[in-house]
């Protein structure tokens, strides 16, 4: 958690040097309600919003699974005995809320479509996508 949030501290910080651009943190920052929450709430305490969050609530956001221990890539895997847990996201100032709306906030790439040895499918990534669509309002 120290070195994740040293790592998001330097990422807000080069963000904050253009304060008039509008900046989007996107990622896996394995982070996220109620893992490692000190590094998820770091990101908001710096002034941003969760834009699944804003979309739809706090806990119909946390019900949005972005990393399932039971999912092909992860039942094998060191963390398989994790809980599935929302540790992506996408997240924009709250200065720009205003100017900017959530049109649309779900999961993506949930389908198994990558064909592996012995014929089953599995899905791009051990993490399903976050998509967000945002407009000018």
């Amino acid at each position: 958690d120290a070195i994740r949030g040293k790592q998001i501290a330097a990422i807000l910080d080069f963000a904050a040097r253009d304060p008039a651009t509008p900046h989007v943190l996107i990622g896996d920052l394995n982070a996220g309600p109620p893992v490692s929450m000190g590094n998820y709430r770091q990101v908001l305490e710096r002034g941003n919003a969760d834009l699944v969050a804003e979309k739809h609530g706090a806990a119909a956001a946390d019900a949005l699974v972005t990393w399932d221990s039971r999912q092909p890539l992860n039942r094998r895997g060191p963390h398989a005995h994790q809980r599935p847990q929302r540790i992506d996201h996408v997240f924009l100032p709250r200065r720009w809320l205003g100017r900017f709306a959530v049109a649309e906030a779900r999961l993506a790439l949930t389908e198994p479509v990558v064909s592996i040895p012995g014929g089953a499918r599995v899905t791009v990534a051990d993490h399903y996508g976050v998509l967000v669509t945002l407009f000018v309002s």
